[in-house]
């Protein structure tokens, strides 16, 4: 019996799969993949369609990387701070008093989205193996 943080994993990786493929078919309707003869054409736009969310999702998951280590916490803090100036907020107990307080509550929610990153590297090596029989033909 599988636990649910597998489920959970998979249903991620699947996901991903699915937001780039509807990226590469949009690539592929756009381009006009259903109106060309020549063959290096369509493997042209194929080798676009799937480049465009390997590069997508692939730089998704490495911003991830660097969110998690806090390269942008600076930055979320001080819009929060703005808005919440801007909108006369009233402090409660839950919200944090100080930029330290701050970066000790949102570490622990941070993760790096290891399934954005593994599909669109898959996308890349599709668009990768297109290239190579469009070099061919």
């Amino acid at each position: 019996m599988q636990r649910k943080s597998d489920v959970k994993s998979w249903v991620k990786y699947f996901t991903s799969a699915i937001i780039g493929m509807v990226i590469a078919l949009v690539v592929c309707i756009t381009r006009g993949i259903f109106n060309q003869t020549e063959a290096s054409q369509v493997l042209k736009i194929l080798c676009d369609a799937f480049f465009i969310p390997g590069v997508i999702l692939t730089g998704l998951g490495l911003l991830s990387i660097a969110t998690e280590d806090g390269t942008f916490d600076g930055l979320q803090y001080s819009f929060k701070q703005m808005r919440n100036v801007r909108a006369n907020y009233r402090r409660d107990a839950s919200t944090p008093k100080s930029y330290y307080e701050y970066k000790e509550s949102v570490k622990k929610k941070r993760k790096i989205k290891w399934h954005s990153i593994f599909v669109g590297l898959a996308f890349l090596a599709v668009s990768f193996v297109f290239v190579l029989l469009f070099n061919r033909v």
